[in-house]
């Protein structure tokens, strides 16, 4: 039995829970052990072989910022450095070049230079504005080499490491719950996964901040046009830190209250719970990346607002069929354009994409090949 430091982003949100689920799932005779705000920790109570490590505590807190005023290593950084020799990282917008980036790069760097294998899961690069951003991170990882990227356009930044690994989103190897009942006629909806594109709790640019009143309004005039076709509206927060929830209520608040009454809303706070939401969708709405990703992975006829690069990216890699818009261009669409520019993922395709996802977790497969070999 192999241990494990798992480094992750854990506020609730879909698809980075989704992200652990899947790890701790996959590998279920290794424990795996996170820090996570206590908060947070009711989402993971059915994992058996995950050991939660509460942030909350208020010394820790106080430490922590210390530390990080100072540029050096958090108290759980150390932790791990002396305690463990696994490390993951998993998740997948984590090397983005924001205001914080060195400080983030220190810290990788101090795990790396105290760890056998650090292992990084489910990721794209960038975005990114510097050659200095790019090679702080080509120097890192020559020393990891255990990477596995979402996308070949990450890859094909660093040509120079061949160990590179890149498989779909890992999100696409979950077993589906084919219990998930069909509901009646009656009772479809259309499920629409919201994004706040002006929160300061994510990384967003002031090119998407400016959109925010477009995208909102155009999302209102969707939702109105499907309660007078008499269809069930579900508006989708992924992630409530994250403020989806208040860009949510913004939406709501634009519409006739004879129509905001008759919206359902739902909170993603509970793994099971949402996938079943999403399962059971008529058609969806996705702006955030993994309400696409799980589009296809319940084969839902889709359509994609993409508000990043990344989005595109992988639909041009991934599954070229699939109809999007970007941000920019969204609020110039009818809702007849719209209605037209859902697709379904063929089930060629999406059996295709998978299998390979599973390729995200090569690296720890292979150490944990090594760990059974030498254990006979």
């Amino acid at each position: 039995m192999e241990k494990y430091m798992v480094s992750g982003y854990w506020k609730n949100n879909l698809g980075d829970d989704l992200f652990l689920k899947i790890l701790c799932e996959k590998f279920p005779d290794s424990i795996f052990y996170t820090f996570i705000d206590k908060e947070y920790m009711p989402v993971f109570s059915g994992v058996k072989n995950l050991r939660l490590i509460s942030n909350s505590n208020f010394m820790i807190k106080v430490a922590n910022k210390i530390l990080t005023n100072l540029g050096l290593p958090l108290i759980s950084d150390f932790y791990t450095a002396f305690l463990f020799k696994q490390y993951i990282e998993i998740g997948g917008s984590i090397f983005m070049q924001d205001v914080n980036w060195q400080k983030k790069i220190r810290r990788r760097t101090f795990i790396n230079d105290h760890m056998q294998d650090y292992y990084v899961i489910g990721s794209n690069f960038g975005p990114y504005s510097s050659t200095f951003f790019l090679d702080s991170y080509r120097n890192l990882f020559n020393s990891i080499k255990t990477i596995s990227f979402r996308d070949q356009y990450s890859k094909q930044l660093f040509p120079e490491i061949k160990e590179i690994n890149v498989s779909p989103d890992a999100i696409l190897s979950l077993r589906t719950n084919s219990s998930i009942e069909m509901i009646n006629e009656d009772e479809e909806y259309i499920l629409i996964s919201v994004i706040n594109l002006s929160t300061n709790k994510a990384n967003r640019s002031e090119r998407l901040k400016l959109k925010v009143n477009e995208y909102e309004k155009k999302m209102s005039e969707i939702i109105q046009r499907y309660i007078e076709m008499k269809k069930h509206v579900v508006l989708m927060s992924f992630c409530n830190f994250e403020e989806d929830d208040l860009a949510i209520e913004r939406i709501k608040k634009q519409l006739p209250q004879s129509v905001a009454e008759r919206v359902t809303v739902f909170h993603h706070r509970k793994i099971d719970e949402s996938l079943e939401v999403i399962g059971r969708a008529k058609k969806i709405v996705a702006t955030r990346f993994h309400g696409m990703v799980l589009g296809w992975l319940y084969r839902i006829p889709t359509f994609v607002v993409s508000y990043s690069k990344k989005t595109e990216i992988v639909i041009s890699e991934l599954n070229k069929e699939q109809e999007y818009c970007d941000i920019d261009s969204f609020s110039s669409l009818t809702f007849e354009e719209i209605e037209q520019r859902f697709t379904t993922i063929s089930k060629e395709r999406l059996s295709k994409l998978s299998e390979s996802s599973s390729d995200q977790f090569k690296f720890v497969s292979e150490h944990e090949g090594m760990v059974t070999k030498n254990g006979e």
